[in-house]
């Protein structure tokens, strides 16, 4: 095994991708898809006429 001094320590580089980015890169498409699945059934319930009327309570 090779001993690294101090100058050599200071010239390594680590990853360029985390697993924090990669977790919320995740959340992120997990989000987009959610919200075109309910747009998506919110459209097709309007175009096919199956929304519940709102009633007034009184």
């Amino acid at each position: 095994m090779i001993r690294l001094d101090d100058n050599d320590l200071r010239d390594i580089s680590g990853g360029s991708i985390s697993g924090t980015l990669l977790q919320y890169a995740t959340k992120l498409l997990t989000s987009i898809f959610d919200i075109g699945r309910v747009l998506g059934t919110s459209i097709r319930r309007i175009y096919s006429d199956a929304i519940c009327p709102v009633q007034k309570s009184e």
